[in-house]
C-alpha cells in the first residue's frame, strides 16, 4: 500500500490509482463481502465516503472512478469538517441509489441505517468517533498522510466495515421483501 499523500494533501498518484483500482474491481462476485470490500478500499487510500460507496456503485452501474469522485467530498465528516461520518454519508449515497425515486423510502432507510450505525458504535458524527477513540479530531486542512500509525490509532477502517455491513444487510432484507 501507498502511503505518502503530495503537498496538497491529496493522495499520491500510486495511492490514488491503487484505491481506483480497488474501487473498479469492488461489486465483482466472489465470496468476499462489501464490508471486507469497504474496509480494503479504506485501507488502499480512499476515505471513509468513497470506501462505502464504492464497495457498492459498480451493482448499480458506476464505475469506481466516477465513484471514487461523487464520494469525495464526503469523507472527513464532509470535507474535513468532521460532521456525519464519512461512511454514513457513502450509505446514505447508496440508498439514493437503491431507493432514489421514493423519497419517502429513501429518508427511512437512511434513517433506520443511522440508528443501527449509532447504535453500535454511540454516534453518526465523525469527530465524535475519533474523539472516543481518543483521536484528536482536527478539522479543516489537508488530509494526514496515510502511514501505519494513522491506521492504528483511528476506527476508520473499523467504522467502513460496520457502516457497509449494515447497509449490506438492509439492501439485501429489502431485496427479499419485493
Amino acid at each position: 500500500m501507498s502511503e505518502s499523500i503530495d503537498q496538497s494533501g491529496n493522495p499520491s498518484a500510486n495511492q490514488a490509482a491503487e484505491c481506483a483500482s480497488v474501487a473498479v474491481s469492488c461489486g465483482c462476485g466472489g465470496a468476499k463481502t462489501k464490508a471486507k470490500t469497504a474496509k480494503e478500499l479504506f485501507l488502499s487510500g480512499c476515505n471513509c465516503s468513497q470506501s462505502v460507496f464504492c464497495a457498492f456503485a459498480g451493482d448499480y452501474g458506476l464505475d469506481g472512478e466516477a465513484a471514487r469522485k461523487v464520494a469525495c467530498g464526503l469523507g472527513g465528516g464532509i470535507g474535513r469538517m468532521r460532521e456525519v461520518c464519512g461512511a454514513v454519508s457513502g450509505a446514505a449515497l447508496v440508498f439514493g441509489l437503491e431507493y432514489g425515486e421514493d423519497k419517502m423510502r429513501t429518508y427511512a432507510e437512511v434513517q433506520e441505517f443511522c440508528a443501527r450505525f449509532k447504535g453500535e458504535v454511540g454516534s453518526i458524527v465523525c469527530r465524535e468517533l475519533l474523539e472516543g477513540a481518543h483521536v484528536v479530531a482536527e478539522t479543516g486542512g489537508a488530509p494526514e498522510a496515510r502511514t501505519g500509525e494513522y491506521y492504528r490509532k483511528r476506527p476508520c477502517a473499523e467504522l467502513v466495515e460496520l457502516a457497509a455491513g449494515i447497509l449490506e444487510g438492509m439492501l439485501k432484507k429489502g431485496k427479499e421483501q419485493k
